[in-house]
């Protein structure tokens, strides 16, 4: 999941700052009893928790105080992955101070990370009716917004999160991978380009970018920030797959299965790695290639036409006649009424001296697709 958070710190600090007020605010029967360690500011989290149980158990400290001292043992409890004990302290804080908007905030993160977004969502609204001029809720609101379908409301609240802290780049990272899952592909380059301006050493910015311009037919725009995110990590998968297929749009099939053939190396089974090595080496010209990768594929996709077709067609044009006919006649006994097929199939079965089998071919072809009649004349 994203964390709008890398940039927006307010909150944390806020929080601190708090923490370095009750350290000298709490009662002496609080300070006696050692408890400050509550409040300082980089204990242990199981000594912060020892702490605050101690400074707590005390019954001196005054409602905010003690609402603080819950909220400090709650990070805590949830740091150490104690979600039940950091909910329940929580629920005590806000019972002290219903309106403490970082209260509020830090039991929604909880409820977004055990899975209960209708109570985070709930939450970060009641954070931001208490301050309407927070970024975090408005980030994370939106990005839950989103995730269930109100995109309306979810863009609005992104869009109020870019106005209040225009230099964090999380909103438009949000936007921009909302319109390119929608298909907006034109949209998310513009949204995406904002939020790399903002932190170019975000690499999963750039991959996303990259997917962005690729969608939208920008091919050797999609290069670089593909290659940006490789730099920093060489075995994203993801990225070479994209910067592969980057290289085949433009025609550099050495480059693009030289990106395949990496992204396989990482894994085998990398079927769309494999499928793509296989089309850029189809489209090359380097049929026997091509025909080993479709192989492959189809060993691990049995029952998949896909990859009987393109071994049929890199089989073809090898000039492997006999086994390019035996690829297309299995590939029709899934897909009955594909032309190409029987059009590949009756070249075929031509090259071989099946003069018969090619005429059936033609003949089946010409009922399916009378307009082919043309092309197939100008065959001879």
């Amino acid at each position: 999941m994203l964390s709008p958070m890398k940039h927006a710190v307010s909150m944390k600090t806020a929080r601190k700052i708090l923490y370095a007020s009750a350290m000298l605010m709490v009662p002496s029967a609080f300070a006696q009893t050692g408890a400050l360690g509550c409040f300082a500011a980089s204990p242990s989290a199981t000594a912060r928790i020892a702490a605050c149980t101690q400074g707590l158990e005390t019954g001196t400290l005054p409602a905010d105080t003690r609402a603080l001292a819950l909220l400090a043992r709650a990070e805590a409890f949830a740091a150490l992955g104690e979600t039940k004990s950091a909910l329940a302290d929580f629920d005590a804080a806000l019972l002290l101070t219903p309106n403490d908007p970082a209260a509020l905030v830090a039991r929604a993160n909880l409820h977004e990370f055990i899975g209960n977004p209708a109570q985070a969502e709930a939450d970060y609204t009641a954070a931001l009716a208490a301050d309407a001029g927070l970024t975090e809720p408005y980030v994370r609101r939106g990005a839950l917004r989103l995730r269930r379908g109100a995109a309306e409301e979810g863009i609005a609240d992104l869009s109020e999160a870019r106005r209040l802290s225009p230099e964090n780049p999380a909103p438009s990272k949000l936007r921009g991978t909302y319109f390119l899952n929608k298909g907006d592909a034109a949209q998310a380059v513009i949204e995406l380009r904002q939020a790399a301006d903002l932190d170019p050493g975000d690499t999963e910015v750039q991959s996303l970018l990259a997917a962005a311009r690729l969608r939208a037919g920008q091919a050797d725009e999609a290069l670089a920030p593909y290659t940006s995110a490789l730099n920093a990590n060489p075995k994203n998968a993801a990225a070479l797959r994209g910067r592969a297929t980057a290289h085949a749009q433009a025609q550099n099939y050495a480059a693009a299965i030289a990106d395949f053939s990496a992204a396989l190396a990482l894994n085998p089974k990398d079927i769309a790695a494999l499928e793509g090595r296989g089309m850029a080496a189809l489209q090359s010209g380097n049929f026997a290639s091509a025909t080993t990768d479709f192989s492959l594929l189809e060993a691990l996709r049995p029952g998949d036409g896909a990859p009987l077709f393109f071994r049929a067609n890199a089989r073809l044009q090898n000039g492997d006649f006999s086994e390019a006919e035996a690829d297309f006649s299995s590939f029709l006994e899934i897909h009955t009424e594909d032309a190409e097929a029987l059009m590949g199939r009756a070249l075929a079965r031509q090259s071989t001296g099946d003069h018969i089998g090619a005429e059936a071919d033609l003949s089946a072809l010409l009922d399916k697709v009378p307009e082919a009649a043309r092309p197939l004349a100008s065959r001879g």
